[in-house]
């Protein structure tokens, strides 16, 4: 995706990314900062899924879904999001 500000073209970006090399999986293009003259543009994507491996132990997130792996034994945890829906 090509980005201009005011006529001026300040970067292209992709829609979707695989990996980030942080761990991040999936990515979705989320929003773009453009700042002053002669600053690059900043793109920030959500992950879909986020893999990250601490003190032996895998932990993956899926959305709100998370997944402990250790040696051993294999947990998982749920976040709730509150969400107000307007009627």
């Amino acid at each position: 995706m090509r980005i201009t500000s005011f006529g001026r073209p300040v970067g292209e970006f992709p829609l979707f990314r695989l990996r980030d090399g942080e761990g991040r999986w999936f990515l979705a293009l989320s929003r773009i900062d453009v700042s002053d003259v002669g600053k690059p543009a900043e793109a920030h994507y959500a992950a879909l899924m986020q893999i990250e491996t601490r003190d032996g132990m895998r932990t993956v997130q899926i959305g709100n879904l998370y997944i402990f792996i250790a040696p051993r034994k294999v947990q998982f945890h749920v976040e709730r999001t509150n969400q107000i829906t307007e009627e």
